[in-house]
């Protein structure tokens, strides 16, 4: 037992030696790092122009007084103003706090952006119009896009590609793909 933890002892400080400074590969493949910044670039960026273009501004938060600057006439008016604003600066903040709200700072990430991008494109109710055909095919494009700079990065078209192949030439038509 003495052994295995002296052995363990020499790994450890063998691994923490500074003679091994120097040239190490890299624990993460950086093709894929810059693939999955690419996509969550494009993902959120195109995020923010539908938002700009189909969210609607949150309501506005009410006044605490009346508009013209005159008094109550009577205590009950006074009590019926005073709830009146209250449910108001409740919906207010609700509609700020909308978690089906698209914000510009936060959670911006590539997931949480193409769920709610397909949740435009599904017509999901939330504070937004539906939108365009054009802006509909904007956001297939960029979800095409994603999907193809994916399956590159992580060589999945390729064997897509052989396994198609493979299928059509022979089980279906006895054609090979080029």
């Amino acid at each position: 037992m003495s052994t295995s933890v002296t052995s363990a002892a020499h790994l450890r400080s063998l691994e923490r030696d500074p003679i091994q400074l120097g040239d190490r590969p890299v624990p993460v493949r950086l093709h894929i790092l810059d693939t999955m910044r690419v996509v969550e670039a494009a993902l959120v960026r195109c995020a923010d122009d539908i938002a700009a273009a189909a969210q609607r501004a949150p309501i506005a938060r009410p006044v605490a007084c009346k508009a013209n600057g005159s008094t109550y006439r009577s205590l009950r008016e006074a009590r019926i103003a005073h709830q009146d604003r209250q449910r108001q600066v409740q919906l207010a903040l609700a509609d700020q706090r909308d978690p089906r709200r698209w914000k510009y700072t936060g959670q911006r990430t590539a997931s949480y952006a193409a769920l709610w991008l397909l949740a435009r494109v599904e017509r999901v109710p939330g504070p937004c119009r539906r939108i365009t055909e054009a802006e509909e095919a904007r956001i297939g494009k960029v979800a095409a896009g994603a999907a193809d700079r994916i399956e590159r990065a992580l060589d999945i078209a390729a064997r897509k590609k052989r396994a198609w192949a493979s299928r059509c030439s022979t089980r279906w038509t006895g054609f090979t793909l080029v």
